[in-house]
């Protein structure tokens, strides 16, 4: 499948990935798993190479480049000292979508961050950025979840250092590593998000900075967790779950009109007038959206 057709990308999934993930000791966990550089590193060590040594949001680069298909932007990227000093560009990207046609989108990205980030390497290769791109699926297929792959690429002639990790998360209690559990915990389907957030910050420190952000976070969880539940109907009918066309997009229809109803209150209880609220919702659904806040309200 072309990029043409893998459509536009998502301002309020961006912006939802980078709430959640943008934290120190969260972005922390995901370069110690996937990093080889970072290999044997404290958690803390991994903080204070990402800029961040007491903690709070890391500083981030640009994620607007350019490729040959024309400009992109990337979720989060930000900078990595390693070991030596040499500094490393790390992009993470979520993927809320089943990954079927991504292939051609991750190469697009490693290559663009490389050119972007090297178009004045010094003769000899030493200061050359490795580029790092680092993909959370939050709906994998069955054979790949809790999952962890690493590929070195290569393009043509190119001596930029490019890697690609995917990470696909499934079942906590299966996870193989600390990042895989994390995000597990944090994007774990049929649970309470409220819970999902709460259990995270719990076992793995994360503090969401003060109590806006973590107010902040929780509006965006619920939102990503309406949002990817467009992906639920395919993993259901692999696992066997649901049975049907007819029966399987009702039920889910109806968990996603369900959430982003949710999403919309807690939108307008944290100050934002109802257009803006409305346009978190997708088009298809939001008629059905408006009237079960309406039937909501006249219950109420």
């Amino acid at each position: 499948m072309g990029f043409e057709h893998e459509g536009a990308r998502d301002p309020r999934r961006d912006g939802m990935a980078k709430t959640l993930l943008s934290d120190a000791r969260c972005l922390a966990y995901i370069v110690r798993d996937a990093v080889r550089e970072s290999e044997g590193m404290s958690l803390e060590e991994v903080m204070s190479r990402l800029g961040a040594s007491g903690g709070g949001r890391v500083r981030m680069l640009s994620g607007e480049v350019i490729t040959g298909y024309g400009s992109v932007t990337c979720n989060l990227v930000f900078p990595f000292e390693m070991p030596g000093g040499q500094e490393a560009v790390i992009d993470v990207e979520i993927q809320c979508d089943v990954p079927v046609w991504t292939a051609k989108r991750q190469m697009m990205y490693l290559s663009g961050l490389a050119w972007y980030w090297n178009h004045n390497p010094a003769k000899d290769y030493s200061s050359v950025r490795p580029v790092y791109s680092i993909w959370v699926f939050l709906n994998p297929k069955a054979a790949d979840r809790n999952r962890a792959y690493v590929l070195d690429m290569q393009r043509g002639g190119s001596k930029v250092p490019m890697t690609l990790v995917e990470l696909h998360i499934g079942d906590p209690e299966g996870a193989t590593c600390k990042s895989l559990r994390m995000l597990d915990l944090l994007f774990k389907k049929g649970d309470d998000p409220r819970s999902n957030l709460e259990r995270v910050a719990t076992e793995f420190n994360i503090d969401w900075t003060d109590e806006k952000g973590r107010r902040d976070a929780m509006d965006m969880l619920e939102a990503i967790a309406a949002e990817y539940r467009r992906g639920l109907l395919d993993s259901a009918r692999e696992d066997g779950f649901i049975e049907g066309e007819e029966k399987g997009t009702g039920y889910m229809r109806a968990v996603m009109i369900r959430n982003y109803a949710c999403t919309v209150r807690k939108a307008l209880s944290c100050g934002m007038d109802m257009d803006g609220a409305m346009s978190l919702v997708p088009d298809d659904i939001a008629e059905e959206v408006l009237e079960r806040l309406r039937e909501q309200s006249s219950g109420s």
